[in-house]
């Protein structure tokens, strides 16, 4: 399957159910997570500051897994319009909390 071409706007939509996606899971796991050891930050330290590496946190499951997102079995079009219909449910909510 080729690579959809995808708008700006629709990068930006895509972006966001990503977002939505790691923040779930961050919610879900992130209390169980512990910061890295020192010898995990001394592997990586030649590739990410020390204020990125003291403050990353990990979680190994054990006999479980993180779930896919639910817009990995959705098809290009389908994301693109869910995105649109979930950004417009998004701004209904922000405009009735003002």
């Amino acid at each position: 399957m080729a690579t959809p071409r995808l708008t700006t706007e629709q990068v930006a939509q895509v972006s966001g159910l990503v977002f939505q996606y790691i923040t779930a899971q961050g919610q879900k796991y992130g209390s169980r997570a512990i910061p890295l050891s020192a010898q995990q930050k001394a592997a990586m330290a030649g590739f990410f500051s020390s204020r990125v590496l003291d403050s990353t946190r990990l979680l190994v499951l054990e006999r479980k897994r993180v779930s896919n997102p639910e817009f990995y079995s959705i098809r290009p079009f389908d994301l693109i319009v869910r995105t649109i219909q979930e950004g417009s449910k998004l701004c209904r909510r922000r405009s009735t909390k003002s």
